[in-house]
């Protein structure tokens, strides 16, 4: 099924892109596991520096950013840091529930924040969803709610907490995509 308005290099691009989410995600899982094992001998906030140590060494050992300083200059440094602070939110949302929740529980709940995306992309970038899009959202969620189970005699607390990386996700999502138009993604990804 190839679409014969799109060209072979645009169609390379796009596998080249969908191969990238994969390994992206294979790493996201590796990550969290991580975080989920270590999480037993150190505290969680502990974990989170660590992981961002380590990411801005590898960022600036793979970026670079002595060599052009222009690529990071800052246009919207407010939103820049609002979206770091997003980001940082969900990390470390994340790492304490994996303290006291299974694995997949927090996978599970993590796959609410294409719900919140989907909602808060047309107020948010005036990028309103259609039916299609809303009822994949929707089923997601409901999946979420199946998983979860949200019954007094079955829900747990950290389930929050996990909610709460969710949303803060969303927001990082929705800050990356208002900042695209301005931000170098070198920029973005440094900061």
């Amino acid at each position: 099924m190839t679409d014969p308005a799109r060209s072979p290099a645009e169609s390379a691009t796009r596998l080249r892109g969908i191969a990238l989410m994969c390994v992206a995600m294979l790493m996201f899982s590796v990550l969290d596991t991580s975080a989920k094992f270590v999480s037993r001998s150190m505290p969680a906030l502990e974990v989170v520096w660590a992981r961002y140590a380590i990411s801005v060494v590898f960022a600036v050992i793979v970026l670079r950013p002595w060599t052009n300083w222009r690529v990071y200059a800052m246009k919207r440094p407010w939103v820049q840091t609002i979206r770091a602070l997003l980001l940082l939110g969900s990390t470390v949302f994340n790492f304490i529930a994996l303290r006291y929740l299974q694995l997949a529980e927090t996978a599970a709940i993590a796959f609410a924040a294409p719900f919140f995306i989907v909602a808060l992309a047309g107020p948010v970038l005036g990028e309103w969803a259609g039916p299609r899009r809303w009822i994949a959202a929707l089923i997601g969620f409901v999946g979420v709610i199946i998983i979860v189970e949200p019954g007094p005699s079955t829900f747990q607390p950290a389930a929050l907490l996990s909610l709460a990386a969710a949303c803060c996700y969303a927001g990082y999502n929705l800050t990356t995509r208002l900042l695209s138009g301005t931000e170098s993604s070198a920029s973005m990804l440094l900061y």
